[in-house]
C-alpha cells in the first residue's frame, strides 16, 4: 500500500483543548481527567468544529461537553496517525481510539516502534494520550492483502457467490461470509464452509468461511458534494464527494466509480446545470471511484451539509473506532463510528476492496459518491452497505479512502 499526498499541518486542525500531562505516552500512562477543561474548549471551537461536533453529540445522545471531550481530538489524531503510516509504511499496523474520554490513541507497527514516530505526533494536544506500540504480525499494508488473498482464494473455489471478508486482528484471520453458489440446507452449510476452507490454497493464509443466506450489497448510486443527475434525467443520481486533481493540474469532480459514467451536475437543486465529462473510473482493489472535468472551475470546497460549504484542509486514513461524518443529497449529514479499515466486498460479480466499514447503515440510494469527513479533513467516498454484525445479519456503510484514488485514477483530491 502506498500512503501519499497528505496535505495540512497537525496543529491546523486541532481543538484548542486544554493542556495536561504529556502525550506520545507508553502504554499505562493515563491522560488526567479533563471534562471540565473540554467543557471550557466549547468557547473556541471553530463553526466548523462546533457543527460537527453538535452533529456527534446528537448522533451519541450526548450534550456538547461531552462531544467536545470524546470527539474533538480524533481528526488530528487521525491526521497525525496518517503521517505517521506515510514516514512508515512498511512497519505501520494500525490507529485506533482506544478511549474516547479520556483521550487516549494507540499507533501500533510491526516489529519495534520507529525512532522517528515519537515526533511525528509531537503537535497533538498534551491532554491526548498517543501510545506507540510494536509487536504486531501484519503492517495495514499486509493486511489488505490478506484480505484480497482470502476473499478472491474463496470465490475462486466457484463454491460461493456473493462474499464479504474483513480481518480480525485479534483472532489473526480473515473472515469471509458468502452466499453458497448452490442452495443447501441449514443444516449441511458448516460442512460446506469447512470444505471450502480446506479447499483453500496455503497462500490464502487464516481463513475462517462462514456460508449465509445473502450478502447485502446496495450501492447508493463543480463543488464536492454536489448533485449528480443521469443524462437527459432529472432524477438523482448520486452525490459528488471532493473535487480531484491530476499531475497537469486538470481539476475534476470525484463520486463512486459505480454511479452511470455519463452525468451533469448542480450544486444545488435547481440551480445551474453542467455537463460533465467522464475521465475515467476503477470499481476494484483500490475501492469505488471515478472522475469527471466540467466546463466550469472545480475548487477545493465541498457540502458538508445542505447548501453550506467548507475547504478540505488536509486528506487522511480514518483511525478504528473513530468518529466522523458523511453527506449525502438524500439523506443530508450523518455521523458515525469506523467498525473495521479494510473490508472487501463482492457483489453480483463485482468486487470492491480496501473499504472501510461503519458501524451502522444510515445511507440510502442517491448517496453514493458524497464525501466522509471530519472538520476540514477529506476521508473518503460514500459506496454503498454491505453485511455485518453478528452472523452478518445487519448491514453497514462502507466507502473509499481519499488517500487511494491516486492509485486508482491518478488524481488527488484537492486541498487549500
Amino acid at each position: 500500500m502506498r500512503v501519499r499526498h497528505v496535505v495540512g499541518m497537525v496543529a491546523a486542525t486541532l481543538v484548542a483543548l486544554p493542556l495536561g500531562m504529556t502525550g506520545a505516552g507508553a502504554a499505562g500512562q493515563g491522560a488526567p481527567d479533563d471534562r471540565a477543561g473540554a467543557a471550557a474548549a466549547v468557547s473556541v471551537l471553530s463553526g466548523v468544529q462546533r457543527a460537527d461536533l453538535e452533529a456527534m453529540a446528537a448522533d451519541a445522545g450526548v450534550g456538547l461537553d461531552e462531544a467536545v471531550a470524546r470527539f474533538a481530538w480524533q481528526d488530528a489524531f487521525s491526521v497525525a496517525a496518517t503521517a505517521v503510516q506515510e514516514a512508515y509504511p512498511d512497519s505501520f499496523a494500525t490507529s485506533e481510539i482506544t478511549s474516547e474520554d479520556p483521550a487516549v490513541g494507540t499507533i501500533r507497527f510491526t516489529g519495534t516502534v520507529p525512532a522517528g514516530a515519537r515526533a511525528l505526533v509531537a503537535a497533538l494536544p498534551r491532554s491526548v494520550e498517543v501510545r506507540l506500540v510494536g509487536g504486531e504480525s501484519l503492517s495495514a499494508a499486509d493486511v489488505d492483502r490478506a484480505v484480497i488473498a482470502a476473499h478472491r482464494a474463496v470465490r475462486a473455489t466457484g463454491r460461493v457467490g456473493d462474499a464479504v471478508s474483513s480481518y480480525d486482528r485479534a483472532a489473526g484471520l480473515v473472515r469471509v461470509a458468502a452466499a453458497p453458489a448452490r442452495l443447501l440446507p441449514p443444516t449441511s452449510r458448516a460442512a460446506e464452509a469447512r470444505a471450502i476452507r480446506d479447499a483453500l490454497p496455503a497462500s490464502a493464509g487464516r481463513v475462517e468461511v462462514v456460508l449465509v443466506d445473502e450478502v447485502a450489497g446496495r450501492e447508493e448510486a463543480r463543488n464536492g458534494g454536489g448533485r449528480l443527475e443521469g443524462d437527459g434525467s432529472s432524477g438523482l443520481a448520486c452525490t459528488s464527494g471532493f473535487n480531484v486533481v491530476n499531475s497537469a493540474g486538470t481539476t475534476g469532480i470525484a463520486t463512486a466509480g459505480h454511479c452511470p459514467n455519463g452525468m451533469t451536475h448542480e450544486n444545488m437543486s435547481g440551480e445551474t446545470e453542467v455537463d460533465l465529462t467522464f475521465r475515467s473510473g476503477h470499481v476494484g482493489q483500490w475501492g469505488d471511484f471515478q472522475w469527471h472535468t466540467s466546463t466550469d472551475t472545480e475548487p477545493d470546497n465541498f457540502y458538508w451539509d445542505s447548501g453550506d460549504l467548507r475547504d478540505v484542509s488536509a486528506r487522511a486514513n480514518p483511525s478504528d473506532d473513530q468518529t466522523i461524518c458523511r453527506y449525502g443529497r438524500t439523506t443530508a449529514r450523518e455521523c458515525d463510528t469506523v467498525d473495521d479499515l479494510s473490508t472487501c466486498v463482492t457483489v453480483d460479480g463485482v468486487e470492491a476492496c480496501r473499504l472501510v466499514r461503519m458501524n451502522s447503515d444510515e445511507a440510502e440510494g442517491g448517496d453514493s459518491g458524497g464525501p466522509w469527513y471530519s472538520g476540514n479533513t477529506a476521508y473518503g467516498f460514500h459506496k454503498g452497505q454491505t453485511s455485518c454484525g453478528f452472523l452478518w445479519a445487519s448491514t453497514c456503510d462502507v466507502w473509499s479512502r481519499v488517500t487511494y484514488i491516486d492509485d486508482a485514477l491518478g488524481v488527488t483530491v484537492r486541498t487549500s
